[in-house]
């Protein structure tokens, strides 16, 4: 059980240890004390007690909160000091001074806060987790073996299978920490807490041994080879090797690596990752296949973010095939960000086919690449319409990535000759449809769209939460029979902003026959809005029929609903102007 099961009750942390007073006016000097003592910077001593470290240091200790008394026992590696404060604070703060106590390797102090908690408990609050995680990398980083003995040995996840994830993660990256500084006996004792608990997944595929070569720690590395039944990172081994040179070293993480693995894919492998330098030893080591050099090409064509050095020299070696090189420029423009230097490159060697070159800008995902290749290449009209069409389908996706990319490729190409009226209109609905109000407004200036395409975008339009699209779009185009079926469009989406809107022009008797309100009252009372139908019946001389207000009521299904109804029949059956009440 954990020993802090009040917690949460402790001290506040900012509440001082015990009152204090400053001394008279007059005995205050004008000068600071030293700048070692923060919490005295605003104070004024007489030189008598200003001069003497030990007595601003006793001031300073004096001013202390509990909790910043804690940090600085822990800090110090004074003992006994923290075991008299440690009740007296909260969870994090332990956990706090747990990292600083391992950063400066007290392992006694270590021993006092982990007392504090069972680590083992799966109540233990997440943050506090997670700081004694970082108390493992803190004290690996600056070489305490104590320390990390004591952590490793009851710091555990118990059965919770997340944190013995994290728990995984936090040793092998302790472990390569403790590589690269070269520190032997903390490397043996990590590696050993891997084989006692029969878990190779602490250590697997630890970057130690890359990190321990690229620091040049020999001894190290040699101790970490000869642990043959753990899995190290080979790939990452293999380029450290190479990156200091060591050729010999390099030849020996190889005959390693293609013992377990497949020695092609170590080559595509590294070229996708941009390591040049191991990409050239394993070239000149042997692979020299046509085939291999093709598909590592258009493998690293994707990486168009690595720029061209990858791709410089696997085509120097005369082995990448026109076949590959069209494929490879195909990827990196569909790659390809606002970065077109890979493609400026690409399209400089004069290989890519214009088939491929069309290809690729059906393919391009970024305004900023459409319109390279539209000024650089001459690009094929039915090109351009399946570049548009790629783009429109794309941003009519429920949540398309990078749709904003999509929308500017459109506004790029909706003026060009080549693109259909018929597919401007759709792409016109679509923008009406996802809200892309900009969008809207530049096609509906395109004489290319045409009445049946505004009405069409007017009711799609109603399908969002908001009103604005909608509303930009009315007009004389917009025909009363747009309108109501507009209406049991936006009552079928439950959209009640764009209901009470459309119930508005439905009533304008001077652009819609009252026919078509008609019809929306009685869709209104069917489908419950009973919040609409008063909308309707605003105007002081137009009463509406007994027919529909009968009609209504019979197809109304909820009680609020039909009160409504009954409320305006009374209504207008007393109000002498109503023709049919009299």
């Amino acid at each position: 059980m954990s020993k802090r099961s009040n917690c949460s009750s402790a001290r506040t942390p900012s509440a001082p240890k015990r009152p204090r007073t400053s001394p008279p006016q007059e005995q205050q000097d004008d000068q600071p004390p030293p700048r070692p003592y923060p919490r005295l910077q605003a104070a004024r001593f007489p030189p008598e007690i200003r001069t003497p470290p030990h007595v601003l240091k006793q001031v300073d200790i004096f001013l202390m909160t509990d909790d910043e008394a804690v940090m600085e026992a822990a800090k110090t590696g004074d003992v006994a000091w923290l075991r008299g404060l440690v009740e007296d604070v909260n969870d994090e703060i332990v956990t706090d001074a747990l990292v600083e106590a391992s950063g400066h390797g007290h392992a006694e102090c270590v021993e006092v806060l982990m007392d504090e908690f069972a680590l083992e408990e799966e109540r233990l609050p997440y943050i506090c987790w997670k700081r004694a995680l970082n108390a493992i990398e803190a004290a690996a980083t600056n070489g305490h073996l104590e320390v990390v003995k004591v952590l490793l040995c009851r710091v555990s996840p118990g059965s919770d299978t997340s944190r013995k994830a994290e728990l995984y993660g936090t040793v092998r990256h302790a472990l390569s920490l403790v590589a690269e500084g070269g520190h032997l006996d903390l490397v043996k004792l990590t590696v050993q807490h891997a084989r006692s608990s029969n878990d190779d997944r602490r250590v697997y595929g630890s970057s130690a041994l890359a990190r321990a070569i690229s620091a040049g720690e020999k001894v190290v590395v040699e101790y970490l080879l000869g642990v043959a039944e753990l899995s190290w990172d080979l790939d990452n081994a293999l380029v450290a090797a190479v990156d200091v040179e060591d050729i010999p070293l390099a030849d020996r993480m190889y005959k390693l690596y293609v013992k377990t693995h497949e020695k092609e894919k170590l080559f595509t492998s590294l070229a996708c990752c941009g390591k040049l330098k191991a990409l050239k030893y394993l070239y000149q080591t042997g692979h020299r296949d046509p085939d291999l050099t093709s598909e590592t090409f258009v493998e690293a064509s994707e990486r168009t973010y690595r720029g061209t050095d990858v791709l410089d020299f696997l085509l120097s070696t005369g082995l990448v095939s026109s076949e590959a090189f069209d494929k490879g420029f195909q990827r990196a423009v569909a790659f390809s960000l606002d970065d077109v230097n890979v493609i400026a490159y690409l399209l400089d060697k004069k290989r890519a086919t214009p088939v491929s070159i069309n290809k690729a800008f059906v393919a391009a995902r970024t305004c900023a690449v459409v319109n390279f290749l539209l000024e650089h290449k001459d690009i094929r009209e039915e090109s351009i319409r399946a570049a548009f069409e790629r783009a429109m389908r794309s941003l009519s996706e429920f949540y398309p990535r990078g749709k904003e990319e999509y929308v500017q490729i459109i506004k790029l190409l909706y003026a060009k000759d080549c693109i259909p009226a018929k597919i401007i209109g759709e792409a016109f609905v679509i923008a009406a449809t996802k809200g892309h109000s900009e969008l809207v407004t530049l096609l509906r200036c395109n004489d290319r769209i045409s009445a049946r395409m505004v009405n069409e975008a007017f009711v799609a339009a109603t399908k969002r939460g908001t009103s604005d699209i909608m509303m930009s779009l009315y007009g004389t185009n917009i025909s009363p029979d747009t309108i109501l079926i507009a209406f049991s469009t936006a009552i079928t989406h439950e959209r009640i902003g764009n209901v009470k809107e459309l119930a508005k022009l439905l009533s304008d008797a001077n652009r819609v026959p009252q026919e078509f309100k008609h019809k929306a009252f009685v869709i209104a009372g069917q489908y419950g809005y009973n919040t609409v139908l008063p909308t309707f019946c605003e105007s002081d001389d137009d009463f509406m029929p007994l027919a529909i207000l009968k009609e209504a009521l019979a197809v109304a299904k909820r009680d609020e609903v039909r009160n409504v109804i009954r409320k305006v029949i009374c209504d207008q059956l007393f109000d002498p102007k109503c023709p049919w009440s009299r």
